[in-house]
């Protein structure tokens, strides 16, 4: 799959790395099963991490989906939630920036494109250096 993800619980931090090529599919599919795991938290803050990502096999009509349907399940959920999404290149920063976008127009703020991992840290509310240790898979 081209999700992998972390839950950090003590923090109520998500870490999902993309690599490969995405589908919409993929998203709905791990993301049903990250707010499946997640239970009674009322606050969660992620760290999309695209740096890894090829290619979409989606476009702007699916990320609004993607963000509209993150908006319905913190509000369903009563949770509130801070995304940073770590976009390293130009096109991902773009289709990241949209999604936060169409999330605030679904009435969620708390999306955020962002270039490298101290933005994100700052975002999420941890030290750059917790986060860094976190998004070092054998690490953290």
């Amino acid at each position: 799959m081209a999700i992998s993800y972390t839950l950090h619980n003590d923090e109520h931090l998500l870490i999902t790395r993309y690599r490969g090529h995405l589908t919409l599919q993929d998203c709905k599919d791990v993301y049903h099963a990250i707010f499946a795991s997640i239970g009674n938290w009322t606050r969660i803050a992620e760290v999309k991490d695209l740096s890894g990502l090829e290619s979409m096999g989606f476009g702007i009509d699916g990320v609004r989906e993607l963000a509209e349907t993150m908006a319905d399940r913190l509000r369903g959920n009563g949770m509130s939630g801070r995304v940073a999404i770590l976009a390293p290149n130009d096109k991902l920063y773009g289709m990241a920036s949209i999604y936060c976008a169409q999330a605030a127009f679904a009435g969620w703020g708390g999306a955020t494109a962002v270039r490298d991992l101290a933005e994100a840290a700052k975002w999420v509310g941890v030290t750059a250096e917790r986060l860094t240790n976190l998004m070092d898979p054998d690490d953290g």
